[in-house]
C-alpha cells in the first residue's frame, strides 16, 4: 500500500486542505473561510494542527445533553447541513458524521466507510461531496472502541490496531448508522448505498453481503482477498460473493502493490457468475489509494473518472 512520506525529524507536509500532516486524524478544528471556493472534489478548508489525540466528535452541548441520534447538534456550511455526534452499537457509542443539503427534502442515503486512519478530515470532506450531489451521507469512526488511530505516528501502529478489529464488530456498527440513518428525517430509508475506502472498501463488499437493505455498493481499492485470522475475520469478499445483495462496481489501481489484479478480475468474475450486476475498473498506473488527495498516492485523472463513476453509480441504483 502507498502510505505517508513523512520528513525526517517533522513527520508532516503540507497537502491540499493547508495543514501540516501527522496522520489524516490529527486535524481538528477546522475553520471554514469565509467567501472561499471548494476545489476540484471538495470545499477548501483552513484547518489547524496539533498534537495529541483528536477530540471526540461530539459538540460539548450534546456531550452534557447526553443526546445521541438524531439529538446531535448540527450546523449549516456552504449549503449543507452538518453534524457531528453518536449512535449506538451494542452498548457502545460509535462517533458519526452526517451531511445533507439544507433544503428540508427526503433525500437517498450514502453510507461512507473510512480508510485504515480512520474518520479523519479527509474521510468527512468526502461525506460532505456526497451531499452535494443530493444524498444524506454519513461516516463513522470504526476504531473508537479501541481509543481510535489519530494520535499514532506510523503505520505500523495503526496496523496493530486496526488489524486486531472483529469484522463482525464493524458490521453491528454499520447495521446501527444504517438503523439511525432509516429514522433520520430526511433520509429515503428505502434507497441506501454503501462505500468505502481501502480497509473501507473491503467492509463495503462485506456489507453488501450482509445487509439487504444495501440498494448498491461502490468499492475503492478494497481487498477482495484479506488475510483471514481466527476471531477477526472468518471469510473475505470472494467467499461471499454469492450473497451479494445488490449492484457494485469496484474501483482500483493497476499498481496497487497490495492487491493483486488478478484478485479484483476474479472478484468481478465471480460476481457475475452469481449474476450479480458488476463493473470492476482497473486504472493502468495508479497505486493503492489514488483517491486520497492529501496523500502521495493521489492520481487526479482516475480519481476524477472514478467519482463520477461513482456518483453516476448511486444516480442509477439509488436515487433510481
Amino acid at each position: 500500500m502507498s502510505f505517508l512520506r513523512h520528513r525526517k525529524n517533522k513527520g508532516f507536509f503540507r497537502s491540499k486542505y493547508g495543514f501540516n500532516l501527522i496522520y489524516p486524524g490529527n486535524i481538528v478544528r477546522e475553520n471554514r473561510r469565509k467567501g472561499s471556493k471548494g476545489g476540484r472534489h471538495g470545499q477548501r478548508l483552513d484547518c489547524k494542527r496539533i498534537r495529541g489525540n483528536v477530540p471526540s466528535p461530539v459538540s460539548r452541548t450534546d456531550e452534557r445533553r447526553g443526546r445521541r441520534g438524531r439529538g446531535l447538534r448540527g450546523r449549516r456550511e456552504d449549503g449543507l447541513a452538518v453534524a457531528d455526534g453518536k449512535v449506538v452499537s451494542k452498548g457502545f457509542q460509535v462517533p458519526i458524521y452526517e451531511a445533507h443539503p439544507a433544503a428540508a427534502e427526503k433525500y437517498p442515503i450514502v453510507l461512507v466507510i473510512p480508510e485504515v486512519f480512520g474518520m479523519h478530515e479527509h474521510i468527512k470532506d468526502v461525506t460532505r461531496r456526497f451531499a452535494k450531489e443530493g444524498f444524506l451521507s454519513l461516516t463513522f469512526e470504526p476504531y473508537a472502541r479501541e481509543g481510535g488511530v489519530s494520535h499514532l505516528s506510523d503505520i505500523e501502529s495503526v496496523r496493530k490496531v486496526v488489524d486486531l478489529v472483529p469484522d463482525e464488530q464493524v458490521m453491528a456498527d454499520l447495521d446501527g448508522l444504517m438503523v439511525y440513518a432509516k429514522q433520520h428525517p430526511v433520509g429515503r430509508a428505502d434507497r441506501i448505498g454503501v462505500t468505502g475506502f481501502c480497509r473501507g472498501g473491503m467492509y463495503t463488499l462485506l456489507f453488501a453481503g450482509h445487509s439487504r437493505e444495501v440498494k448498491a455498493g461502490v468499492a475503492w481499492y478494497g481487498q477482495p482477498r484479506p488475510a483471514k485470522t481466527p476471531g477477526i475475520r472468518a471469510v473475505g469478499p470472494l467467499d461471499i460473493a454469492a450473497r451479494i445483495n445488490c449492484p457494485i462496481l469496484g474501483l482500483y489501481g493497476g499498481e496497487d502493490l497490495g492487491i493483486p489484479v488478478s484478485d479484483v478480475k476474479e472478484m468481478e468474475a465471480a460476481l457475475k457468475a452469481a449474476g450479480k450486476t458488476a463493473e470492476f475498473v482497473i486504472y493502468p498506473g495508479a497505486p493503492h489509494a489514488f483517491f486520497a488527495d492529501y496523500r502521495p498516492s493521489y492520481r487526479a485523472e482516475a480519481a476524477k473518472d472514478g467519482w463520477s463513476r461513482c456518483v453516476a453509480w448511486f444516480n442509477k441504483y439509488v436515487k433510481g
